[in-house]
């Protein structure tokens, strides 16, 4: 308490004052199925241990990074996987809210997620004539031409 009435007379905030490195995350264009990790600083311009707690808003289930941090400088590791995301731009924004301090950080978050282009070998698959009930195979290959993009799934 004394150090807070201290800080006050001299006019010097006594609350931590965070700000994050990169002020904002682009994450630009990446394709379906890409998984990768970016790492947000927070450091104190101001005096004081910093600690609270971390959401986004609107929330993004396929990024995966702690609730809270811990420390005047802290890391922030977001681990984007687009296994399952549908093409499309995507915004959000981290809400970092440290402990006893009345303001908010927000840091924004951007996220374009590109179709693949897959290519299917042979484009025909001629089995011939069949008789009925008779069981023939063939093979088909399907081919990511997007670098950094993954085929998941099954095909029968």
């Amino acid at each position: 308490m004394f150090v807070r009435e201290a800080c006050r007379a001299i006019g010097r905030s006594p609350l931590p004052d965070l700000i994050a490195q990169p002020a904002s995350l682009d994450a630009g264009n990446l394709p379906v199925g890409t998984q990768k990790q970016y790492r947000l600083s927070l450091s104190n311009q101001s005096r004081g241990y910093a600690w609270g707690r971390i959401e986004m808003q609107p929330p993004l289930q396929w990024v995966v990074f702690s609730t809270e941090f811990e420390g005047s400088s802290a890391h922030i590791d977001l681990q984007l996987d687009l296994s399952n995301v549908a093409p499309g731009v995507y915004k959000s924004q981290l809400v970092i809210q440290p402990e006893g301090v009345p303001t908010k950080l927000l840091v924004a978050l951007r996220v374009e997620v590109t179709a693949l282009a897959v290519q299917i070998e042979p484009k025909i698959l001629d089995l011939g004539s069949l008789a009925y009930r008779a069981k023939a195979r063939g093979q088909v290959r399907m081919i990511c031409k997007t670098a950094g993009g993954r085929l998941l799934g099954e095909a029968s």
